[in-house]
């Protein structure tokens, strides 16, 4: 190893000192008369040396002078598909030819297949995958647990759901209200993990971690009912439901215990055991509004109104009123229990005013609004293009793969797709159109609901025409932020090419073991790249005490 830094970084001075930085703030000093290298790892990732500390530090992590990385290789493997696809299309114009090519070809998997149809060896290597996937799903967590910024929203979510879970009183301080307050607008669902964390360890990274950790069960829960009520494996679900979190837009929301993540995976959920489990889907639809997420109530809007048209039954209409309503007469019984004076019609009073006011609603200076000018003064207009992108388009492209698919949709869900369409429709108009701040966060209203719509798609075989089902893959591997252009290009023609072998039956299969073992891929890049592991131990001594103090929260924030 001691070679192999010499080679790099010249030979050692002789009052050379190793430097082992404690943490990523760590700024190594310049030394003016060490010539700047650029160093590059096979992974990915780069850096320039200006001292022999520094190359030294880097050396050791892996880092040397060749520029040659894994993505070199890709791009090679890119070309001999392109080449190989080239020749198999010449082979397509003619039967005989085709036939002994896709026979080499067919033989060959026949040959891989043999070695795993023992079931027992199935569920071992489905088993190692998921110790396998987890082990970087955790790092990965980790690491951007520590290094995001404090948030207030953070400490608000935190201590108000914390004293819930303690004795019901759902708060955060004066500061915001006080108890029941309408500004406490992520509710005991968006932190139940993070709760549990806090209580454990007064550790802040391992209270977000845990709370993703909470997402990450919810949504798997979710999918074993649902692969159970529908009679369908439940593999590939497990398997995406600990990766499809980092596909949304701004997860890290997730890490903050904000409220979105967690109630749109209930809510949209709750939609596809509606027509089995009408009663508890509502139930859970309530609660993912008024125990979650307020804004909410935007997508199950589009969604209702769609099951009204459809049905035109009062009785049940009221019937589906009361059994939604009750979750929330619980909370205001809750408050109405905690607060001495409790004013109800004064409290739906403000709801709605808060509602309607809001900073982001739009609502209040409607006839004001200009779409260019709002983009421009939003948080949208500092977006990158793949963002823009994935906001804006994918949402599109979304109701017309459900439209193209409708009456697959409906036979197997039974008469869900316009409620679909109408529940990303009218979040995403309200967020395009209305909302003067665009928060990134809030567009999770709908992506969550593109991105799980598209993926139980695929799951229960209801895109028919293989350009939709390729089209979602690709859709969702989009949505992915660890691969550049050229790779994401590599990917798609992979996957494309891998299509063209295999026949209706198979298709699924092939396109549910690509999605997950690259969106898993993506996950484990980081951990290559990054140069130190996150500490877990770093508390806020003012908050083990009390997190309702002042002190804490100006700790918190460092004030």
């Amino acid at each position: 190893m001691l070679e192999k830094i010499i080679s790099i970084c010249g030979s050692i001075p002789d009052s050379f000192t190793k430097i082992a930085p404690q943490d990523s703030s760590y700024v190594f000093a310049n030394d003016p008369l060490y010539p700047p290298l650029n160093l590059y790892r096979f992974f990915g990732g780069s850096a320039t040396v200006n001292s022999y500390a520094e190359c030294y530090y880097y050396a050791e992590l892996g880092f040397n002078r060749s520029e040659f990385n894994i993505f070199d290789i890709l791009q090679i493997l890119l070309g001999l598909i392109i080449i190989f696809s080239f020749i198999y299309y010449i082979y397509k114009s003619n039967k005989y030819n085709k036939a002994e090519f896709k026979k080499i070809i067919i033989s060959f998997i026949e040959i891989t297949k043999k070695q795993s149809k023992n079931k027992n060896n199935q569920t071992a290597l489905f088993f190692l995958f998921l110790i396998t996937q987890h082990f970087f799903i955790f790092d990965f967590i980790r690491t951007k647990s520590v290094r995001v910024p404090n948030f207030i929203d953070e400490y608000i979510s935190l201590t108000s759901n914390v004293n819930f879970f303690k004795n019901l009183d759902f708060t955060a301080g004066e500061f915001i209200g006080g108890s029941y307050s309408i500004y406490l607008t992520s509710g005991p669902i968006s932190a139940i993990g993070g709760v549990i964390g806090w209580n454990l360890t007064n550790s802040l990274s391992i209270t977000r971690i845990a709370n993703i950790y909470w997402i990450i069960l919810l949504q798997t829960i979710f999918c074993l009912i649902l692969s159970k009520v529908n009679k369908k494996s439940s593999s590939f679900l497990i398997a995406m439901s600990a990766v499809l979190i980092f596909l949304v837009p701004w997860w890290q929301g997730g890490i903050y215990l904000l409220g979105e993540l967690s109630s749109m995976i209930i809510f949209i959920n709750s939609i596809f055991l509606f027509n089995k489990y009408r009663n508890l889907s509502l139930v859970l639809i309530s609660i993912s509004i008024f125990y979650g997420k307020l804004l909410t109530l935007l997508p199950f809007i589009g969604f209702y109104f769609f099951i009204m048209v459809n049905e035109r039954k009062i009785k049940l209409i009221i019937k589906d009123f009361l059994i939604f309503i009750t979750p929330y007469i619980s909370y205001l019984l809750l408050a109405n229990y905690i607060l001495q004076e409790f004013n109800l019609l004064l409290f739906l009073k403000n709801q709605f005013n808060l509602f309607v006011n809001h900073q982001s609603s739009g609502l209040s200076n409607f006839w004001d609004l200009s779409l260019i000018d709002t983009f421009l003064d939003s948080e949208a207009s500092g977006w990158t293009n793949i963002e823009i992108f994935r906001i804006l388009l994918i949402p599109i492209l979304t109701i017309i793969i459900i439209s193209r698919n409708m009456k697959t949709i409906d036979k197997y869900f039974v008469n869900i797709s316009r409620s679909l369409i109408a529940s990303i429709l009218i979040p995403y108009l309200w967020f395009w159109v209305l909302s003067p701040t665009k928060w990134i966060r809030y567009s999770q209203h709908f992506t969550v609901i593109c991105i799980l719509v598209l993926l139980y798609l695929v799951n229960f075989d209801l895109l028919k025409n293989k350009f939709d089902l390729v089209m979602t893959i690709i859709f969702l591997l989009s949505l992915t932020d660890y691969y550049d252009s050229t790779i994401f290009i590599l990917i798609t023609f992979i996957f494309v090419g891998l299509l063209q072998f295999k026949n209706d039956h198979k298709r699924y299969d092939y396109s549910k073991l690509f999605l997950v073992v690259i969106i898993t891929i993506g996950i484990v890049i980081p951990y290559f790249e990054k140069d130190i592991f996150g500490n877990l131990n770093i508390t806020i001594e003012e908050c083990t005490r009390n997190l309702l103090d002042s002190e804490c929260r100006n700790a918190y924030m460092g004030e």
